[in-house]
C-alpha cells in the first residue's frame, strides 16, 4: 500500500528513507512528540467565589470574590433603600381589590349611556333641564293638593276649565320630558338598566291613561 506523505516536522530525511525502504509504520520513538505531550482536559477549577475559574482567578484569585461582594453590597443597599429589582412583580390580589375600590367609589351616572352629540343628549344633560324639571315635579305635588282639596267633579272632563288645563300641561311636560331622556340614549334597550327612567316611564304611563 502507498505510504501518505512525509510528515515534515515529525521524521527527519534519513527516518523517512528507512520508512519508504523497509514500507512499515514509524516506531513508536518517531510520532508526534506534540501528540504524546496532550495531556487529557482537566475539569474546571472553581474560585472561592463558587464560580468557574474563566481564566481571571488563575491570575488574580480574588477579583471574582471582590466582585461578588461588592454585588452583594449593592443589592443589601437596595433591599435597605426599598428598591424593588424587579419591575415588573407586582401584587395581583391588591391590585384587584385596588380597582374593586376604585370602581366602588365612581358614582352612577346615566349620561354615561347618552348620545356623544346631538340636540336630545344636549337638552337632557343640560343643567337648566334638570332644574326646570324638578320644579314641575313640585309645582305637580302641591297642585295634586289644590285638586284634591277643590275639585269635586268625577272625572276630568266634567271638572272646571283651570283643573282641566292644569292636568293637560302637566302630562304635556312629563311626557316631553320622557321622550328627551328616551331619544338621548344611544342604546334604547340601555334605558331599562335605569331605575328612574323606569319609574317615569310607569307614571308617564298611568297620566296619560288618565289624562287622555
Amino acid at each position: 500500500s502507498s505510504l501518505p506523505t512525509k510528515p515534515a516536522l515529525f521524521l527527519n530525511d534519513s527516518a523517512w528513507r528507512t520508512l519508504r525502504v523497509t514500507k512499515r509504520r514509524p516506531p513508536s520513538c518517531a510520532r508526534p512528540v506534540a501528540a504524546a505531550m496532550v495531556a487529557p482536559l482537566a475539569p474546571p477549577r472553581f474560585c472561592s467565589c463558587g464560580q468557574v475559574d474563566c481564566g481571571v482567578c488563575s491570575s488574580t484569585p480574588d477579583v471574582h470574590v471582590l466582585r461578588s461582594r461588592q454585588e452583594g453590597e449593592k443589592n443589601s443597599s437596595k433591599e435597605s433603600s426599598g428598591e424593588d429589582s424587579s419591575v415588573f412583580e407586582f401584587d395581583s390580589d391588591a391590585m384587584r381589590e385596588r380597582v374593586s375600590e376604585i370602581l366602588a367609589k365612581q358614582q352612577y351616572d346615566v349620561t354615561r349611556y347618552y348620545h356623544q352629540s346631538g340636540l336630545w343628549q344636549f337638552i337632557a344633560k343640560h343643567p337648566r333641564f334638570e332644574r326646570l324639571t324638578l320644579g314641575i315635579i313640585v309645582l305637580n305635588a302641591a297642585w295634586m293638593w289644590v285638586d284634591t282639596d277643590i275639585n269635586q267633579a268625577d272625572v276630568l272632563l266634567s271638572a272646571d276649565p283651570v283643573f282641566q288645563v292644569a292636568e293637560h300641561m302637566f302630562c304635556v311636560y312629563f311626557s316631553f320630558e320622557w321622550y328627551v331622556r328616551f331619544k338621548a340614549f344611544k342604546v334604547k334597550r340601555q334605558g331599562l338598566r335605569d331605575g328612574w327612567f323606569v319609574f317615569d316611564s310607569c307614571l308617564v304611563l298611568t297620566m296619560v291613561a288618565e289624562t287622555w
